[in-house]
C-alpha cells in the first residue's frame, strides 16, 4: 500500500512537471505568432474605412502588406521582422496597417470607396512579387513601394523612418539608406 503510495506520488509530480514545461513551451512559441498578427490592425475589407481611422488618430496614412499564400518570403517577413516589438511600436504610431493577399478574391472596399476585388486592387497598383509594400498617405495616394523581401527589422525601420521623414519625396529608399547607414 505505501509502496503504491510513493508511485501514486512520484507519478502525479511527474505529470505536474510534464504541464510546467507544456505551459512554459507555450509561453515561448505564442509571442512569435501573435506577434506579426498584432502588427496588422486593420481588417483587410475597407481601405477607405482603414484611411478615415488612420486620418483620426493622427497617423500619416496607412501601409499595405501584399502577400501570397503559401509565400516563404512573407511567412519569413512576418515571423522575424513584424513580430519585433520595435518594429511594431514604430508602425503603430506612424500608421494603420492592412495585409491583403495578392491574389485574393475576397471585396475590397479601395481608397475611393470602389468596391472591387483583393487582387484587382493589386493589379491597379503594379504589385507582381510578393511581399510588396506600399504605403498610402492620408489623401489615399501611394507614396512608396517596397517589392521583395526585408532585410531585418533594422531596415525595415529606416524603410518607416524614410517615409515618416518624407525623405521619400528627395531620394529614392536606396539612396536614403547608404546616405543614412551606419558606419
Amino acid at each position: 500500500m505505501i509502496r503504491s503510495l510513493e508511485s501514486l506520488g512520484a507519478l502525479v509530480l511527474f505529470g505536474l512537471i510534464v504541464v510546467v514545461l507544456g505551459l512554459s513551451f507555450l509561453a515561448l512559441v505564442a509571442p512569435a505568432g501573435a506577434g506579426s498578427d498584432a502588427f496588422f490592425d486593420a481588417a483587410p475589407d475597407s481601405l477607405k474605412s482603414a484611411l478615415a481611422r488612420a486620418t483620426q488618430t493622427g497617423k500619416q496614412g496607412v501601409l499595405v502588406l501584399f502577400e501570397l499564400q503559401g509565400c516563404g518570403e512573407c511567412r519569413k517577413v512576418k515571423d522575424t521582422v513584424l513580430s519585433d516589438p520595435a518594429v511594431r511600436d514604430f508602425y503603430r504610431r506612424h500608421f494603420l496597417s492592412v495585409s491583403l493577399d495578392l491574389t485574393g478574391a475576397a471585396p475590397l472596399v479601395d481608397f475611393k470607396g470602389n468596391t472591387l476585388k483583393q487582387i484587382e486592387f493589386a493589379l491597379a497598383n503594379r504589385v507582381q512579387a510578393a511581399p510588396t509594400f506600399i504605403f498610402y498617405d492620408a489623401a489615399g495616394e501611394p507614396v512608396t513601394r517596397f517589392a521583395g523581401p526585408v532585410k531585418d527589422a533594422g531596415e525595415f525601420l529606416q524603410l518607416g523612418r524614410y517615409v515618416v521623414e518624407a525623405d521619400s519625396e528627395n531620394a529614392p529608399f536606396r539612396a536614403y539608406q547608404l546616405q543614412n547607414s551606419v558606419q
